[in-house]
């Protein structure tokens, strides 16, 4: 798919491998094929979730480094520019009634911290994931060129979902949902109607497996 025109591979995260099965307090034998992968795939954009941190925003931020993947992070604050990521990326595709720009942003989860509690003691805070997307929104909008179609990375779970499905404006698609589906989608199609309006609500949030 990568290889056909206007394909663009992202993740929402959880992707890596993250602590080891055999190995206790060591990370997976089995993430460096992982952040393989993801190089190999050519990824367009990351989202940072519980296995990508598991041992750290700076482990994880070298990791990234090293492969050069494009990890963004919309919700993360820090002090230490060594920590910090891009809050967004923007990516092009021509078409015939000109460019179509398409901003994509990621969420971590602010639960994260909680059983993650290096995160705090490297200097990285999580906040809330509505108002910091809307106010990058509001950003992008009011810009010399706004995006046409904003999509937000993340893995949230099902209360921050619920809170981004109802509070976000401009926003157009959030891919990532983890809950469990009764039933299971191979392929599907979204077709989404470009509304210009700064106001709009999410047109959908598109389920993941894992």
């Amino acid at each position: 798919l990568t290889e056909k025109n206007h394909t663009f591979y992202v993740d929402a995260g959880s992707f890596l491998d993250g602590t080891s099965a055999v190995r206790d307090g060591s990370l997976s034998l089995h993430r460096k094929w992982t952040l393989e992968t993801l190089s190999r795939l050519g990824a367009t954009a990351l989202a940072a979730a519980d296995t990508e941190l598991i041992a750290g925003a700076r482990n994880l931020i070298e990791e990234s480094k090293e492969k050069e993947l494009p990890y963004i992070a919309s919700n993360w604050s820090t002090q230490d520019p060594k920590l910090k990521l891009p809050r967004f990326l923007i990516r092009e595709v021509p078409d015939p009634s000109g460019v179509i720009r398409l901003a994509f942003l990621a969420v971590t989860d602010p639960a994260v911290a909680k059983w993650i509690p290096s995160l705090q003691a490297e200097g990285l805070v999580l906040l809330d994931p509505v108002e910091s997307v809307n106010s990058l929104v509001q950003e992008l909008h009011e810009s010399e060129a706004p995006p046409d179609l904003v999509v937000v990375l993340t893995t949230g779970r099902p209360q921050m979902l619920s809170k981004m499905k109802s509070g976000l404006r401009g926003v157009d698609l959030v891919l990532g949902d983890r809950s469990d589906l009764d039933l299971r989608l191979n392929t599907f199609d979204v077709e989404v109607k470009q509304d210009i309006a700064k106001e709009r609500r999410v047109a959908a949030i598109l389920p993941v497996e894992d």
